[in-house]
């Protein structure tokens, strides 16, 4: 059932954007790289909501900058560099529930 199944096969399909996002971020103490992750943050009968990106509070100011840091993106970056896999692993995997 594609209503099950879907919160796994997101998660599962945005992995490529974790992995990348966690090989792009700046690395002092790699606390930031390793709050790297995906969640389902919304959950509805025909939709979810992925939310990828870091648990350190100062994962906002890393990617877009801020008062007295420059910005340095590992998000943006790692998104569109997978986009394309992302959607070909979502389209996949979404194959196998559906066709029998």
């Amino acid at each position: 059932d594609v209503e099950t199944a879907l919160p796994d096969i997101a998660l599962k399909s945005v992995e490529p954007m974790v992995e990348a996002a966690r090989a792009k971020a700046p690395v002092q103490t790699g606390k930031l790289r390793d709050s790297i992750s995906a969640d389902v943050t919304e959950r509805t009968s025909k939709s979810v909501t992925i939310e990828v990106g870091p648990s350190a509070e100062y994962g906002d100011d890393v990617e877009l900058g801020g008062l007295h840091r420059a910005a340095k993106p590992f998000l943006r970056p790692a998104a569109d560099e997978t986009e394309a896999v992302v959607v070909q692993a979502l389209v996949r995997e979404l194959n196998l529930v559906v066709k029998p």
